[in-house]
């Protein structure tokens, strides 16, 4: 991630679309945590609409 983006991760914020139930979403999460970086999850409701949950 830090030879992708030209600013501290401290500044980046990281987001997941797609299941929050899913294994792969806490794994980010807790990557994110460590580098002090704030994440996102945003799932699709069962209408179609985009659910933009608060940061972990």
């Amino acid at each position: 991630m830090q030879e992708a983006v030209d600013k501290p991760l401290q500044e980046v914020t990281l987001a997941f679309l797609g299941d929050g139930r899913s294994p792969i979403a806490p794994s980010l999460a807790t990557g994110a945590a460590k580098l002090g970086m704030d994440f996102r999850i945003i799932r699709r409701l069962v209408s179609g609409q985009l659910l933009h949950l608060l940061p972990t």
